[in-house]
């Protein structure tokens, strides 16, 4: 599997696939939930728990807070390669607030590709999305 920087919408998405490929090749695995991830507070609260942030948030509100402390929290780990696959994100509604969520982790992964924001160590940020 290829593994590119960005927002990759996939329709019939292996998620045991992909998450095996990705572990094959050394990469950080985060895996949302296919069920239970309905809204923005739900997703704040998923990547809380689950994924590296820094600053941590303390809860769900600020987009753009949840940008910088995620960027900053993945850009610290040690991996060069960090796949977030999201089965099912077609339940988080209303569908604004999963776009929002898209864009964001997008942005994420744009920046982290960018050798000027990284200090010359880029990173590979793959959002897989079913």
């Amino acid at each position: 599997m290829d593994f590119t920087s960005g927002v990759q919408r996939v329709a019939n998405l292996d998620v045991r696939a992909a998450r095996e490929a990705a572990a094959k090749q050394g990469a950080a695995v985060y895996e949302l939930p296919g069920i239970g991830i309905t809204d923005y507070v739900a997703f704040f609260d998923w990547i809380r728990a689950h994924v590296p942030l820094n600053p941590p948030i303390r809860r769900a509100g600020s987009w753009d807070a949840l940008k910088d402390s995620l960027w900053q929290g993945l850009f610290d780990q040690k991996e060069s390669l960090i796949v977030f696959i999201w089965p099912n994100a077609d339940a988080m509604l209303p569908a604004d607030d999963r776009e929002t969520a898209l864009f964001i982790l997008g942005d994420v992964a744009s920046n982290l590709a960018n050798a000027a924001y990284t200090q010359g160590h880029p990173k590979v940020f793959t959002i897989l999305v079913a």
